[in-house]
C-alpha cells in the first residue's frame, strides 16, 4: 500500500490490501494462517508492482499532457461562446466556464505526484526533464481560465453585443490555443489588439 501511494498517478489510494490484511489478522491471528496470508499478500503484491514497473510502468507525463490537450480544448470552446454571446446577444451559460476553471486548478495540483511517481520509477525517470514545460503550460491554462472565467461573468451580466469585441475573444482564443501547443501567439495577439482599438461602432447593451 505504501508503494502503491508513492508511485500513483491517481489521487485515489486503494485500501483494499491493509483492509484485507487486518481482516486475516483479526480472524485467523490466533492460529498462524492470518500471519501466513499476510505474508503470502505481500509476496504477491511485490512481485506484481515490480512486474508493473518492469513491463507496463504507469505514464504520469502522457496523463498530464492528456489532462493539457483537454484543457486546451475547453478553452477554446469557452471562449468560442463569450465571442457569439458578444456577436450575437445570446444569453452566456456561465457553469461550464466556471467548471473548466476549477478543472484546470485541480490539474495543476496533479502535478506534484506526477513528478514523485516518476522519480521513483526507473524506467520513467527520464521523462522529468519534459515535466517542467508540461507543468508551465497547465499554470498558463489555468491563469487564462481564471482571466476567461472574469471576462464571462462581465459579458453575462451586462448584456453587451460588440463585433470588434467578438473578433478579439476570437483572435485571444487563437493565442491561447497557440501558446497552449507551444506555438507562436504575436500574431493572433496583434489581431487582438488592432480589435480593441478600433472605435467602437454597431456597440449595443441588450
Amino acid at each position: 500500500m505504501v508503494a502503491g501511494i508513492v508511485l500513483r498517478i491517481s489521487p485515489r489510494v486503494n485500501v483494499q490490501p491493509a483492509v484485507s490484511a487486518m481482516f486475516m489478522l483479526g480472524v485467523a491471528g490466533a492460529t498462524g494462517a492470518g500471519v501466513a496470508r499476510v505474508w503470502e499478500t505481500a509476496v504477491g503484491a511485490a512481485i506484481a508492482l515490480a512486474g508493473a514497473i518492469l513491463v507496463w510502468p504507469p505514464d504520469p507525463l502522457d496523463a498530464l499532457r492528456r489532462r493539457l490537450e483537454r484543457l486546451r480544448q475547453e478553452l477554446a470552446a469557452d471562449l468560442a461562446a463569450v465571442a457569439d454571446s458578444l456577436a450575437t446577444g445570446n444569453q452566456l451559460e456561465l457553469d461550464d466556464v466556471r467548471a473548466h476553471s476549477l478543472d484546470a486548478i485541480r490539474d495543476l495540483f496533479e502535478v506534484a505526484p506526477a513528478r514523485r511517481a516518476l522519480r521513483w520509477n526507473p524506467l520513467r525517470r527520464a521523462d522529468l526533464v519534459e515535466l517542467p514545460e508540461v507543468e508551465r503550460r497547465i499554470g498558463l491554462a489555468a491563469r487564462i481560465f481564471r482571466h476567461a472565467r472574469a471576462v464571462a461573468r462581465d459579458v453575462a451580466d451586462t448584456r453587451l453585443t460588440s463585433r470588434h469585441l467578438a473578433a478579439a475573444t476570437r483572435h485571444l482564443a487563437d493565442a491561447a490555443d497557440r501558446v497552449l501547443t507551444g506555438g507562436p501567439a504575436g500574431e493572433a495577439l496583434v489581431r487582438a489588439e488592432w480589435e480593441l482599438a478600433a472605435p467602437a461602432e454597431g456597440d449595443e447593451v441588450i
